[in-house]
């Protein structure tokens, strides 16, 4: 059942690795304009500032949590059964409102590790709920994007729980070799993804924004990103001023270097793709040396 028209949404569905905690901590949760309903972290393996709000109403409602949890984590046998219409209807429509946008927002959406991999399942689950919510996709350069992923947790990407340590190009190949529902990298072509939720949302309720444009040029960012939600820009720009979030804890890991022959072999994948998404979806990836 699809909630009440009157009541405006907006969905933030990722990327990992794009600025989501500090979305989710500042923007979602602080904005006058916006409800918050999303995840506000806690937790990263990276290194957040102190502030924690416990008012957040996914740190108070555990009803809420559990909603997330059913669309992320449950493959579709076990959300058949999971009874997260009534999980929604009781707990989670009481709390939207009518008189601001009403946010969600968390990364697993989109992501194959710790969720369920399959990112389509995920996004007919949240069709069931929104009758024309606004998308909101964040995407990263796709080599910053695996350096960061890798840096978080770099083990072997097929059994992360063994824990075997692996450098980056190691990793590389075995996350390319891994069965493609479960691939990181494949993962990373935007291109399928924003299509699949133009297809279910329609286009004019999906935009794309660029985690370096939020580094790089804050004022463009809270700008786009204030314009299609319909908030107040001046108190966006103030919001994410200075903020970073999820910060990388080692350094290390991070400056590690892709060798020549993986550089290529990412450039190949990713090239055309980018050029998709730059000629369709007007897309300044060349001014942030995106693989073409």
């Amino acid at each position: 059942m699809k909630y009440a028209p009157v009541m405006e949404v907006a969905v933030h569905i990722g990327y990992p690795k794009a600025a989501s905690t500090t979305l989710q901590k500042h923007l979602f949760h602080k904005h006058s304009e916006l409800n918050n309903l999303g995840n506000y972290p806690t937790a990263n393996i990276g290194i957040d500032s102190e502030e924690i709000d416990c008012e957040a109403s996914y740190l108070k409602y555990k009803e809420l949590k559990q909603f997330y949890s059913n669309i992320l984590q449950l493959d579709d046998i076990e959300y058949a059964f999971s009874k997260n219409d009534a999980v929604f209807n009781t707990y989670v429509l009481p709390r939207m409102s009518a008189d601001k946008i009403n946010i969600f927002s968390h990364e697993g959406f989109l992501a194959t590790f710790f969720s369920n991999a399959d990112r389509g399942d995920k996004a007919k689950r949240l069709c069931s709920f929104f009758r024309e919510p606004k998308i909101m996709i964040i995407i990263r350069n796709q080599l910053e994007m695996i350096k960061s992923q890798y840096a978080d947790w770099p083990f072997d990407p097929r059994a992360f729980m063994m824990r075997r340590a692996v450098d980056i190009n190691e990793w590389i190949q075995i996350d390319i070799r891994t069965p493609e529902s479960k691939n990181f990298i494949r993962s990373l072509n935007y291109y399928y993804v924003i299509n699949y939720y133009v297809s279910l949302f329609g286009e004019q309720n999906v935009r794309v924004f660029l985690f370096e444009e939020m580094v790089n040029n804050l004022e463009r960012f809270a700008n786009d990103i204030s314009d299609f939600l319909g908030i107040t820009a001046a108190q966006t720009r103030a919001i994410l001023s200075n903020k970073h979030e999820n910060k990388a804890r080692n350094i290390q890991l991070r400056s590690q270097t892709i060798n020549s022959d993986n550089v290529n072999q990412l450039y190949n994948y990713f090239r055309q793709i980018n050029k998709s998404l730059m000629n369709i979806y007007h897309l300044n990836l060349a001014d942030y040396d995106y693989p073409f």
